[in-house]
C-alpha cells in the first residue's frame, strides 16, 4: 500500500509542459463525450462518460474507432434482460426503494408513534450505541444539546415535536442496524438487549415510524429537525441496499431542495437571527449534503446537483460537541490539524471533494475540455492531497497497528477519493495515449491509480474478516465505496484489452515496464474477482463484476497462451529417426518433455483450437505420457507424435 503522497509528476501552472505545447492539435482535445442512454424494455436510463457502465459501452467516438470491451458489453445487455426477466440468483431480496417517495406506510397519530417506542431502557442503550458506533454522529447531531432535549421528552413524550420524534427513531433504526451488522461477530450475541423480535423486523418498524413522523411533521414545510431526520434517513435507505439504488439519489434531491428551500447554502453570518451555535451546526449539515450529492450522483453517473457557485456557506470549524453550545455568543477558535477529532477528517473529505466536484463538472460537461485544463486539475489535486492534515495522511497497514479503527478508515475514504478523482479526470486519455505522447502522463496516472484503489480493496478484504483490525468496521464499505472498485476494474480492463488482442509479446504497445504493468494489472483484476465473486449472492453488481472481469480473465489466458504458440518456432530442432530400434536419451526426453506437453495440455484446457485426437486418447497427463512411453513405443517415436500434433494444432487454430 502507498504511504505519504508524492508531489505531482507534472506541473499544473507555470511554464507549458510537452503536455500542453500541442493545445492546437485536434488530438489535444478529444471529442464531446455522449454517455449511455439506454432505451429497453419500457425503461430509459442514462449515465455519464465517467460512469463504468459508458466505459464498457465505448462512449466516445475516439473510443470507438480504437477500441471497446464487446464482450463485456454484449453479456451485460443480455445480463439486463435476465434481470428483467427472472432476477439475479442473489440470497438479498430485493429493495422497493425509500418508502417516503412510494407512499408504502400507512398514516399513525403522534400518540400511536410515541406507544410504539421501546422501553427507555432499551432505547438508552440504542442511543448509546449510535454515539459509540457512528464516528460522524457530531456532523448532524450536537450531542449535549441532544442529550436535554431527550431527557426533556421522557418527562412529556406527547409534547415533544414530531419531527423530533422521527430524529429519535432515526437513531434507533441506524443502531439497530449497526447491531445487526455486528451479530455475526466472534463471540458476539444476536441482539444484546432488544426484545426478542427479529432485528430485521425492528429495522422495518423503525422506518415505517421515521416515514410517518416526517409525513405528519409535514416536511416540506422545513419544520425544525427536519434536515437532521431526513439525512439520518437517507443514511437508514443507504445501508438497506446492497446495491445502487436510484431512489436513495432522488431522496437526496428532495433533501438538497428543502436544505436550499431553508438557507443552508448561504452562511449563517448574513442573517443576525442565526445564533453562532445554530449557524455551526447548519455549516455542518450542508456540508454534509454537499459531499453527499457528489459522491451519490457520481455513483449514479449524473452530473450533482449542487454548483459552488450557488453557495457560499462557508466549512465547519475543527471542534468537538464540548466545544460550543447554544449559548455562546461566539464561537471559539477551531482545534489545530493534530486534534484528530471527526469534524477534522469531514473538513479535509470537503476540500478533496471540492476539487473532485470540478473535476466530475469537467467529466459530466457537454462541452469539449482542453488537455492544459486537465493539467490544471490535476496540479490542484495533488495540491489538495499534500494539504491533508498529517495524521489523516495514507500510511501502510504495517505502521498502522496501533491506530484507532476510524482514523485507518477515514486515510482509506480520503485515499480513495483521490484515486478515483485521478480516474475520472485522466480516463478520457487512456486509449489516445497509445497514439499521442503528449497524453502518456494521463495513461499513466490513471493506471496507477486504478490500481491502488483495488488494492485497497485486497487489503480491506482481508482487514475486515474474523480477527482482522477493520472487522467491525466492515459495515462502512457500503455500495458507494463498491463503485470505485468496480469503476477501476473496468478502467484497467480497458487498458489492458489492447494488449489482449495482440498476439504475440512483440505487439504489444510498450516497453518492458508496461509488461511489468500488464503482470500487475492481471494480478489485481484477479484478486479483485475473488472478491467480488464472494459477494456475488448477496448483491447483483458484485454478480456483475465477478462475471465481468471472468470474461477479462479469460481472455488474458487465451492471449497467455497465444503468446506461447507464437514461440514455438523457437523450440530446439532435433533430427530423430523414427525406429523402435533408436535408444532415446533420458535426459534429453526429461528436459523437454514438460515444455511441450504444457502447449498440448492448455490448449485442450482453454477449448481455443480443435483438440487432436492422439492428445485426447493418450496424453491427458503427463504419467499417461511416461506410462505410454515405457509400454509401447520408443521414446523418440513418442516424442515426435506429440510434438507434431502440437504444431498442427496450433497452426491450424491460427488459420
Amino acid at each position: 500500500m502507498a504511504g505519504c503522497p508524492e508531489k505531482p509528476l507534472m506541473p499544473a501552472s507555470g511554464n507549458q509542459t510537452e503536455a500542453t505545447k500541442g493545445e492546437t492539435d485536434p488530438q489535444t482535445r478529444l471529442p464531446d463525450t455522449f454517455g449511455r442512454l439506454s432505451i429497453e424494455h419500457a425503461k430509459t436510463s442514462y449515465v455519464g462518460s465517467a460512469h463504468w457502465i459508458a466505459i464498457l459501452d465505448g462512449v466516445n467516438g475516439a473510443e470507438r474507432k480504437l477500441f471497446k470491451i464487446a464482450e463485456l458489453k454484449d453479456h451485460f445487455e443480455d445480463a439486463d434482460i435476465r434481470h428483467d426477466d427472472h432476477a439475479f440468483a442473489t440470497e438479498q431480496p430485493e429493495v422497493e426503494g425509500p418508502q417516503l417517495l412510494f407512499g408504502s406506510n400507512k398514516y399513525a397519530t403522534k400518540h400511536e408513534i410515541v406507544t410504539s417506542l421501546p422501553s427507555r431502557r432499551i432505547v438508552d442503550r440504542l442511543i448509546s450505541v449510535y454515539f459509540n458506533t457512528m464516528d460522524m454522529a457530531p456532523v448532524v447531531i450536537h450531542s449535549p444539546t441532544f442529550l436535554k432535549e431527550y431527557e426533556q421528552f421522557w418527562e412529556n413524550p406527547l409534547a415533544t415535536p414530531v419531527m423530533w420524534l422521527g430524529l429519535l427513531f432515526s437513531m434507533i433504526c441506524l443502531a439497530t442496524q449497526f447491531q445487526q451488522l455486528s451479530a455475526d461477530e466472534p463471540g458476539g450475541t444476536h441482539q444484546p438487549f432488544q426484545s426478542s423480535q427479529h432485528p430485521q423486523h425492528l429495522l422495518q418498524l423503525y422506518r415505517e415510524k421515521i416515514v410517518q413522523c416526517l409525513v405528519l411533521g409535514k416536511y416540506i414545510k422545513s419544520v425544525p429537525y427536519t434536515i437532521e431526520t431526513l439525512l439520518l434517513y437517507f443514511t437508514i435507505e443507504h445501508f438497506q441496499c446492497k446495491d445502487t439504488e436510484i431512489g436513495t439519489w432522488i431522496l437526496l434531491g428532495i433533501i438538497v431542495r428543502i436544505a436550499m428551500r431553508m438557507g443552508y447554502h448561504r452562511d449563517p453570518s448574513h442573517s443576525p437571527r442565526i445564533s453562532p451555535f445554530h449557524g455551526e451546526m447548519r455549516r455542518r449539515a450542508w456540508a454534509m449534503i454537499v459531499q453527499l450529492d457528489l459522491i451519490t450522483s457520481s455513483q449514479i453517473g449524473l452530473p450533482r446537483m449542487i454548483q459552488e457557485s450557488q453557495s457560499d456557506t462557508a466549512e465547519p470549524r475543527n471542534l468537538v460537541d464540548d466545544d460550543f453550545d447554544e449559548d455562546m455568543i461566539e464561537l471559539p477558535a477551531p482545534r489545530p490539524d493534530t486534534d484528530m477529532t471527526p469534524i477534522l477528517y469531514f473538513v479535509s473529505r470537503k476540500k478533496l471533494l471540492s476539487v473532485f466536484g470540478n473535476i466530475s463538472d469537467l467529466a459530466t460537461s457537454a462541452q469539449a475540455s482542453s488537455y492544459s485544463e486537465v493539467m490544471r486539475l490535476d496540479g490542484i489535486l495533488n495540491e489538495a492531497r499534500l494539504a491533508i492534515p498529517p495524521g489523516l495522511q495514507m500510511r501502510p497497514m504495517a505502521k498502522s497497528i496501533i491506530d484507532h479503527p476510524d482514523i485507518v478508515m477515514r486515510r482509506i475514504h480520503l485515499d480513495l477519493i483521490f484515486h478515483k478523482a485521478q480516474c475520472v479526470l485522466h480516463r478520457k486519455y487512456l486509449i489516445s495515449a497509445r497514439s499521442n505522447s503528449q497524453h502518456a502522463y494521463s495513461r499513466k496516472s490513471c493506471i496507477e491509480a486504478a490500481l491502488q484503489i483495488l488494492q485497497h480493496q485486497s487489503m480491506l478484504n482481508q482487514e475486515m474478516q474474523p480477527g482482522g483490525q477493520l472487522y467491525r468496521d466492515r459495515w462502512k464499505v457500503s455500495s458507494l465505496v463498491n463503485h470505485d472498485f468496480f469503476l477501476a476494474a473496468t478502467i484497467l480492463c480497458l487498458d489492458l484489452d489492447p494488449d489482449l488482442a495482440a498476439r504475440s509479446s512483440s505487439q504489444i504497445n510498450g516497453e518492458a515496464g508496461d509488461k511489468r504493468r500488464g503482470d500487475d494489472v492481471t494480478h489485481a483484476l484477479h484478486e479483485s474477482y475473488k472478491i467480488w465473486l464472494k459477494s456475488s449472492k448477496s448483491s447483483r453488481e458484485a454478480q456483475k463484476a465477478a462475471e465481468a472481469l471472468n470474461i477479462v480473465l479469460e481472455k488474458v489466458k487465451a492471449a497467455s497462451v497465444a503468446r506461447e504458440a507464437d514461440n514455438v518456432d523457437n523450440f530446439p530442432e532435433f533430427s530423430f529417426v523414427s525406429t523402435n530400434d533408436f535408444a532415446f536419451p533420458i535426459g534429453m526426453f526429461e528436459s523437454h518433455f514438460s515444455l511441450y506437453f504444457s502447449f498440448g495440455q492448455t490448449y485442450l484446457k482453454t477449448g481455443a483450437l480443435r483438440s487432436p485426437p492422439f492428445l485426447e486418447t493418450t496424453l491427458s497427463t503427463p504419467q499417461q505420457f511416461h506410462d505410454h512411453h515405457e509400454r509401447s513405443i520408443s521414446g523418440i517415436h513418442l516424442i515426435t507424435h506429440f510434438r507434431f500434433y502440437t504444431i498442427t494444432t496450433i497452426n491450424h487454430g491460427r488459420n
